[in-house]
């Protein structure tokens, strides 16, 4: 699960590039009735978006225990259900009756509003308030389930399918009673779109990623030490740095620098022997750091576990010269698993020095490496002392959580400046959540949705 919206822009990429295909193919009819599927599916996609962002933003205004986040997260709601009403009115469902859907989003969208304007004037939520947002967050994200399971069912072909007339949106237009075509998958259809309320969120950050990713858009970097080097050095270091060099006996080829946030030279590096997979390195001009390298072989099937590559990607880092690490999550694809580290001080998570590195599961190398956002951010820092004591950051949390975790960390805002604060990991329901309470004002600076997979830990 890599972002259903990235998932989303992809589908339309494809049937756009189907249309064209097909346009020499076909007539004028064809061609207008082509650019109505292509609307349909865009309007589909796009009500998924609204749709899940209500249900994410209603989530996260039953956390918050800070007017101002109240305010933001109540007036996003009702700016999403705007939307979701107009992509809703823009899909071809003829006879069958939405009215209740329509009635949902504009209810939904006008209690928020309301709610967020009582906020602006200082008033707090009641409690008869809060649970009615508790029930409209549940009918959202029932309605959210049922629009995955119709994504999912699109991406198989198993509803829509563009190069098969009979799973067309054409062919739903005729299901629903607008026109004559053959009857296909219409009871599963028509239950579908009566539950579409709740699609796809926007983006979700991987966990292993942490919910700060946006500090490597830093203007100058901060963890380069020494002085620049020569190519040649560069070439040393690259084949010092890679896993299992010595053993294997890479022969390097200069590719020239880089033009990533950090200039850096670029090499490849290629060995005889099958199932080697070709190399491509950075190194950074200024002090000669390897800011990421990934190793293309093919990875056979697992024989280690996760516990076991955990051990591999730590004893890589320490070989390396990197102490004081904590993993804070992971992430498997196929036969790889990626793991990510943040530096550690005086028991503080410093989010934004973080690496990553990706264990092959077959014998444990380490074919990946990632520390750009390692060196944009790190340096020597004087940590404040927290002004808020753990138990403080409790109380300010909305006091209907069950809290499992406090913890300091170091988190980036969007200024670019760095902010103590407590991360208070917490349930409601069987939700979880993380939510960062400034440890000097108080102020609740973020609130990230947890949301577990089989591969891995995504935050929202």
């Amino acid at each position: 699960m890599k972002g259903y919206r990235l998932l989303s822009a992809a589908l339309l990429v494809a049937f756009a590039i189907l249309f064209v295909w097909t346009v020499g193919e076909r007539d004028g009819k064809d061609r207008a009735e082509i650019g109505l599927e292509n609307a349909y599916q865009q309007s589909f996609f796009t009500l998924g978006e609204h749709a899940e962002q209500i249900e994410v933003l209603l989530g996260k205004s039953l956390v918050t225990a800070s007017p101002g986040q109240t305010v933001m997260l109540l007036t996003g709601v009702w700016h999403h259900t705007e939307g979701a009403q107009q992509s809703l009115a823009q899909l071809p469902l003829g006879q069958l009756d939405m009215s209740r859907t329509q009635r949902f989003y504009a209810q939904t969208g006008d209690y928020c509003k309301v709610l967020a304007q009582k906020a602006t004037q200082g008033k707090p939520i009641t409690d008869e308030e809060w649970q009615q947002l508790s029930e409209l967050y549940a009918q959202a994200t029932k309605i959210s389930q049922e629009l995955q399971k119709m994504q999912q069912d699109i991406t198989r072909g198993q509803l829509l399918n563009l190069t098969n007339e009979r799973r067309s949106w054409r062919n739903i237009l005729g299901s629903l009673g607008i026109m004559p075509v053959a009857q296909t998958n219409t009871d599963q259809i028509s239950e579908g779109f009566q539950a579409i309320d709740g699609l796809l969120q926007g983006i979700p950050t991987l966990l292993y990623d942490g919910p700060f990713s946006d500090h490597i858009e830093r203007r100058e970097p901060r963890g380069l030490k020494g002085e620049n080097i020569s190519e040649e050095q560069a070439k040393g270091i690259a084949n010092a740095f890679i896993d299992n060099s010595r053993e294997i006996g890479y022969q390097i080829k200069e590719e020239g620098m880089s033009t990533g946030p950090i200039p850096a030279y670029s090499f490849t590096l290629t060995a005889t022997g099958q199932g080697v997979g070709e190399i491509s390195i950075d190194v950074s001009q200024q002090g000669g750091h390897v800011l990421w390298y990934w190793n293309t072989r093919s990875v056979q099937e697992p024989s280690l576990d996760v516990s076991s590559a955990l051990v591999r990607a730590e004893e890589f880092l320490n070989s390396r010269g990197f102490r004081d690490l904590t993993v804070t999550g992971s992430l498997r694809q196929g036969n790889e698993i990626t793991f990510a580290f943040v530096h550690e001080e005086d028991g503080i998570i410093i989010y934004p020095d973080m690496q990553k590195v990706t264990v092959a599961l077959d014998d444990g190398q380490v074919i990946g490496y990632e520390a750009v956002g390692y060196y944009m951010s790190h340096h020597k820092r004087n940590l404040p002392e927290p002004e808020l004591s753990e138990e403080d950051a409790r109380l300010i949390v909305n006091p209907r959580l069950e809290i499992s975790r406090v913890r300091l960390t170091l988190i980036p805002t969007p200024a670019q400046e760095e902010v103590l604060a407590y991360e208070i990991r917490a349930k409601l329901g069987q939700q979880e959540f993380l939510i960062y309470i400034n440890a000097k004002t108080g102020v609740e600076e973020l609130i990230q949705q947890i949301i577990e997979t089989d591969d891995g830990t995504l935050t929202m």
